[in-house]
């Protein structure tokens, strides 16, 4: 087991906002923070996000085969108050991982616990891989592609793996966790 390093940032969907903001960020990741920086309140307004670590002994159901946990964070947020799974004010939560040392370069994924998968018992699923458009933008994946649209369960672009971090930018809250396969 590795000490579980998460960190969870709240941005705005570049493609939620203006069109010169969006033409002064897209694909410069220094004008995503910046865009993410005054706009997330006016975005989040009222609302909170809070991230705790989640051990392997923590999980709520045992991990799918060939799988190992690494690392695991639950995310919870409310807004004014009342918890929400989803944001859907055009923005996403950022989660990433630290990739210890001797996993980096290695086979790994990050699984979320969706609590309505399996007739409602609950169920380990792997965020797909990151995807983009022709055009550079990352690919939307749906987290319940039979389910009705209005789930609004959203995976902007899909996992990345690169160098000391696992990352993937979501806007549901829930429990992921890092594993290797």
């Amino acid at each position: 087991d590795y000490p579980p390093t998460v960190a969870v940032r709240e941005e705005v969907d570049p493609d939620e906002v203006g069109p010169q903001r969006r033409r002064r960020s897209k694909g410069d990741q220094a004008g995503l923070r910046r865009a993410s920086g005054r706009g997330t309140a006016a975005a989040f307004s009222r609302a909170s996000r809070r991230a705790r670590g989640v051990p392997a002994d923590g999980l709520p159901g045992p991990l799918p085969a060939g799988r190992t946990y690494v690392s695991g964070a639950s995310v919870d947020m409310t807004k004014d108050g009342q918890p929400v799974l989803t944001i859907t004010e055009g923005g996403y939560l950022k989660i990433a991982f630290t990739i210890p040392e001797d996993l980096r370069g290695k086979s790994l994924a990050i699984l979320y616990w969706d609590p309505i998968a399996n007739g409602g018992a609950g169920g380990w699923v792997e965020l797909p891989p990151y995807a983009a458009r022709p055009d550079g933008s990352p690919l939307v994946h749906r987290l319940h592609p039979s389910a009705s649209p209005d789930d609004r369960m959203y995976i902007l672009g899909g996992v990345r793996a690169f160098g000391d971090a696992a990352t993937v930018k979501v806007n549901f809250a829930g429990t992921f966790i890092l594993v290797a396969r």
